[in-house]
């Protein structure tokens, strides 16, 4: 048989572990000058000494259990860390060595010529070799480094963020990234994060890289707040399909790795297959999740389509919805089976057996959550309900409309595209009368002077072609289509809807300037509440649907107030610009006149509390969204919202109903006497405003009867209670955010970093030259050797830094310091290096016995590694049973604890016997937590403590 000769033989590295027939195991000791001589150094284990050695004659001496680490012989490439030897493989001559890397579980075969022998922490602790007597400090400070850099692969919470995670939301992350996989509906209330829920979420998933082609679907009208809110918070820039790019074919989608989709042009067919057709997704986003429909018997919704496509191009789905059951169970069934399909049998048995509930659905309560301290973040809203009376010109003026309405309906019924569009007007109409008497005034004069320029034509309306993207019912009723500037949408034909349109317009537009004259709204909104609050020197946001509206008030609150200062948002308006007025409103202006587009994803808690909706919007969810640009966290006050309640037509008093119907069942249903009563009556309010579908219930009853609507209200709302009662029985199995549980080492924060930052600092020789903003900044001195080696500081070798996010944000010329820091991640790196020490230490000050800090790690089935975390094990002394033991490692931590100076008395053997003990509890804790996704895939001990207890004993 041949043997294949080895042809350009390698230089083995140095402390690289050979073998030679006559001489056994050895490590290179030296290799200069190898490559023209041949010759290496060894230090042969048998003979302890040294000898030259042919390199030829060497083979691998690698062992399965070693301890390695690689040396690359490129510049360009980083060394891949620590790892265990698992097997050795000879391949056309040459000898390999099959590594598992400490660091991600990948198993990686190399060249056993490029690998260095490397001491362990097996091996440190089976020696007893313990270093110097800064060995105790050494552990600590090893040991944080693996716990930050745990704690935030699990949660992305000490990464480069805009935001201070709150510790809900890092939670939140934390128990889907060490779940056994990232298939969950997140069913948060309003206003506590979801978007930087799913932005940490998916740094999480990054840092492990499982998460380099991201899709987000959403609703249109946010589609620019996810993609700012991913920018601005997560330095992660999306773009979004349809808006900033177009897909001609499928074969595109290569070239667009985080992409954000509008749901309703997503769900076209069009768009659908060019989904089906693309690459595989590593996570898909679906926001407002409640809207995938499915039921027995009935069309499956487009938008369900969609998203059972998506199904099949992604392991990671994530939905969002505060409201997933609205009444339906086969529906909320069907919506949790096509998030997790391998769950089908015990979800099609859920209301027998809910508590398969808790693998699927994660919720945080706006009443219950709390910050790091156990102080709950949200300090109450109050709601009031201002009627305003009708004056009877008011009253003529809204019978007339409707009239008008009704034949607009009546034309309606033509059918076609053109029918449809005189349809959309009418509706269009309605909202706009529900929201000021300026509102309906602009459109109608805009419609008399569209009308007015036709000199000829036989009265029929003009034959229109719309896009298939024109006003899609779903957006257009939900109040998702993004729009404000509604009261244009009269210029979409020049000849009459039918008869006598022209007559009727007049006379409308003549009431409505005798309305405008004498209008009551806008009175009782000056008098009673505008005037004491401007009185008082408060801050006021007003909320309006329309961009009319919105000028009316403007320029009223301008003509009454002319010192006060009045800013506007609206959907007109660039990012820069809406930040420009926010600052202004924060700084000097006291009013702030927001409309729905323009107030979307917008915070202004910072000094204001008290907020009036100036007019109630079709969908009345819409108030809770509103509400939540104060009601947040960051608010110090407690909010008071006004909502006037104008009885001027059809449709403001069937919201008027539906309101008063709404507050009246929350205030029964909010237990008496319960803790944060008023927490619990807004979220009532808010979950019920959510389920009632207003917008269809006004739109379909064109007849506009009040005893039938408020009939179909009643049913609504009872509908909306009893659906809210049912997941709420179901809800009640899931596990909420606890302050009291955290993960087994507990959570770790910006002060853990810093205390990690000024101890590791002087083992590089930086030094703490000044301590300023209560020891919050540092200014260092680092070395002349580190001159230019991080991008952050440039050539600077006096630089500033800070972990404080606030404070970086605030001063020029500091750096923030996180684990996106090219120097704090050199530090870590370090700490958790052999090169630094501290894998085995005996420290005295806390029970006696050994501690020891291992590595678990999971992988899929087809062996890619999904998650890890730490655990610490401990063995008291003199006992066979050990257990796992946070508080013990966390006390250890962060006490200063000493080195103790007896050395221990055990036996080599008897070291192994502990180790081998500690490993087997670690490896049963590995093995308890597996699942039929999740499967083991490593045990690493990364340090050990002999602890010798407060006497040194």
């Amino acid at each position: 048989m041949s043997t294949i000769k080895r042809a350009n033989v390698l230089i083995p590295v140095l402390d690289c572990c050979v073998h030679h027939p006559d001489y056994g195991l050895g490590v290179v000791r030296n290799n200069k000058g190898a490559e023209n001589s041949g010759i290496v150094a060894v230090f042969w284990f048998n003979d302890q000494e040294a000898g030259v050695c042919p390199v030829e004659d060497l083979r691998c001496g690698f062992r399965p259990g070693h301890t390695v680490q690689d040396v690359p012989r490129s510049n360009a490439r980083k060394p891949l860390g620590m790892g265990t030897v698992r097997e050795i493989r000879t391949i056309a001559g040459r000898e390999q060595v099959s590594v598992q890397l400490n660091d991600t579980g990948e198993y990686r075969s190399l060249p056993f010529e490029n690998l260095r022998l490397l001491s362990g922490a097996n091996d440190k602790y089976a020696l007893g070799e313990s270093g110097g007597l800064d060995s105790a400090e050494r552990f600590q400070l090893k040991a944080l480094a693996f716990a930050l850099d745990s704690w935030n692969q699990a949660t992305g919470a000490l990464d480069r963020l805009d935001v201070d995670p709150l510790p809900h939301q890092i939670d939140l992350v934390h128990r889907i990234m060490t779940s056994d996989q990232t298939n969950w509906l997140i069913a948060d209330d309003v206003g506590l994060g979801k978007t930087i829920e799913v932005g940490l979420l998916l740094a999480a998933l990054k840092r492990r890289r499982l998460a380099r082609r991201v899709l987000i679907v959403c609703p249109a009208g946010i589609v620019r707040q996810w993609q700012q809110e991913m920018h601005e918070k997560f330095n992660e820039t999306y773009r979004i399909y349809g808006l900033d790019f177009h897909i001609p074919n499928a074969s595109h989608w290569a070239s667009y790795d985080k992409v954000i989709a509008s749901i309703d042009m997503a769900k076209a067919h069009r768009h659908k297959a060019l989904f089906e057709n693309t690459d595989y997704w590593d996570v898909v986003v679906i926001d407002e999740a409640h809207h995938l429909s499915k039921i027995q018997g009935q069309a499956v919704t487009q938008r369900y389509q969609l998203a059972a496509s998506l199904r099949g191009l992604t392991d990671a789905m994530i939905f969002l919805t505060g409201t997933p059951h609205q009444g339906n169970h086969e529906q909320f069934v069907n919506l949790l089976m096509l998030l997790r399909p391998d769950l089908r049998r015990s979800l099609s048995a859920i209301f027998s057996d809910p508590s398969v509930i808790a693998e699927v659905i994660l919720r945080n309560r706006k009443s219950l959550v709390t910050d790091a301290n156990g102080n709950f973040l949200f300090r109450g809203q109050d709601t009031r309900l201002v009627d305003v009376p009708l004056s009877a010109v008011a009253k003529t003026f809204a019978d007339e409309l409707q009239q008008y309405l009704k034949y607009g309906y009546a034309a309606s019924e033509q059918g076609g595209n053109s029918g449809r569009a005189i349809g959309f007007v009418m509706t269009t109409y309605r909202k706009l009368a529900s929201s000021s008497i300026a509102a309906i005034a602009t459109a109608l004069n805009r419609r008399n002077s569209r009308l007015s320029s036709v000199s000829h034509g036989d009265g029929s309306p003009t034959s229109l072609q719309f896009g298939d993207d024109f006003f899609s019912d779903d957006a257009f009723l939900d109040g998702t289509d993004g729009r404000d500037d509604m009261d244009q949408v009269a210029d979409i034909a020049a000849n009459p809807f039918f008869d006598n349109e022209r007559d009727q317009i007049t006379r409308l537009i003549q009431l409505a300037a005798e309305v405008q004259n004498d209008d009551r709204k806008l009175r009782q909104f000056l008098t009673e509440i505008v005037d004491p609050l401007f009185e008082q020197g408060e801050r006021l946001l007003i909320f309006a649907e329309y961009r009319a509206t919105q000028d009316y008030l403007v320029e009223k609150i301008n003509h009454r107030y002319p010192d006060a200062g009045v800013t506007q948002i609206n959907g007109s308006m660039s990012i820069a610009h809406k930040r420009a007025s926010i600052d202004e409103f924060n700084e000097s202006a006291q009013f702030m006149v927001s409309t729905e587009a323009g107030g979307e994803g917008v915070n202004l808690h910072q000094r204001c509390h008290i907020l009036v909706n100036y007019d109630l919007p079709w969908n009345p969810s819409r108030l809770v969204q509103r509400a939540g640009r104060l009601y947040r966290y960051g608010q110090n006050e407690r909010v008071i919202v006004f909502n006037l309640m104008a009885n001027d037509g059809f449709d403001n008093q069937t919201l008027n109903v539906m309101l008063n119907r709404v507050f009246r069942i929350a205030q029964d249903m909010a237990p008496v006497g319960a803790e944060y009563q008023e927490g619990l009556r807004e979220e009532i309010i808010g979950e019920l405003l959510d389920r009632v579908d207003m917008g269809r219930i006004l739109a379909v009853n064109k007849t506009m009867d009040i005893d039938r609507t408020e009939k179909e209200i009643e049913n609504a709302v009872d509908l909306a209670t009893r659906s809210k009662s049912q997941q709420e029985q179901l809800f009640s199995h899931i596990e909420g955010y606890d302050p009291t549980k955290t993960a087994v080492l507990g959570s770790f924060g910006l002060a853990d970093t810093l205390r990690f930052l000024e101890a590791i600092l002087p083992y590089k020789n930086v030094q703490v030259r000044n301590r300023l903003y209560n020891g919050r900044l540092l200014e260092l001195e680092l070395p002349p050797d580190m001159r230019g080696s991080f991008p952050e500081f440039g050539d600077r070798t006096v630089v500033r830094v800070t972990v404080d996010r606030q404070l970086s944000a605030q001063l020029r010329d500091v750096v923030p310091v996180d684990f996106a820091s090219d120097f704090f991640s050199y530090l870590v790196l370090f700490a958790q290096s052999p090169e630094f020490k501290g894998e085995y230490a005996r420290v005295r000050g806390l029970s006696p016995g050994t501690l020891a800090l291992f590595r678990l790690r999971w992988q899929n089935d087809q062996g890619v590694p999904l998650s890890d975390e730490l655990l610490p094990v401990f063995l008291p002394q003199g006992s066979e049973n050990p257990s796992v033991e946070p508080e013990l490692f966390s006390a250890l931590l962060s006490a200063t604890v000493p080195t103790a100076e007896s050395p221990h008395l055990s036996t080599r053997d008897e070291r192994n016997n502990q180790l081998s003990l500690l490993k087997q509890r670690a490896e049963q804790e590995l093995a308890d937590k597996c699942t039929k996704f999740r499967h083991p895939n490593d045990v690493v001990l990364l340090a050990t403590a002999d602890i010798d207890g407060p006497s040194g004993s």
